[in-house]
């Protein structure tokens, strides 16, 4: 399971950072491209973890609360705006990596 929750996780940090990036050629916010580059590295982080004997667990633990921040953040946005991309885009893939990591890690 170790390696399908360190997938998961790199792919979040792809969706992270392009979130990110769009979100910085859309609006010019260097905050986005900031906030993309810094859970992309999160994201990141918690795969080296996950693929860690000592660590799986934190590195899992890791995945979910920035899965969950970002579903979070993103969904109260999407709430706002009502931008669809890169706003509702990003809390779904969120919320499903979420969903897998916890499924994952209790292996249901």
């Amino acid at each position: 399971m170790a390696m399908e929750n360190a997938a998961v996780a790199r792919a979040m940090a792809a969706a992270s950072v392009a979130g990110g990036l769009m979100g910085y050629y859309n609006k010019g916010t260097k905050a986005s491209l900031v906030v993309g580059g810094v859970l992309g590295a999160g994201y990141l982080g918690a795969s080296a973890l996950m693929q860690s004997r000592a660590w799986e667990r934190f590195g899992t633990w890791l995945g979910i609360g920035l899965s969950v921040a970002l579903v979070g953040r993103m969904g109260g946005y999407y709430a706002k705006s009502g931008e669809v991309a890169p706003a509702l885009i990003l809390a779904i893939c969120g919320a499903l990596s979420a969903i897998q990591l916890m499924r994952n890690q209790y292996r249901l």
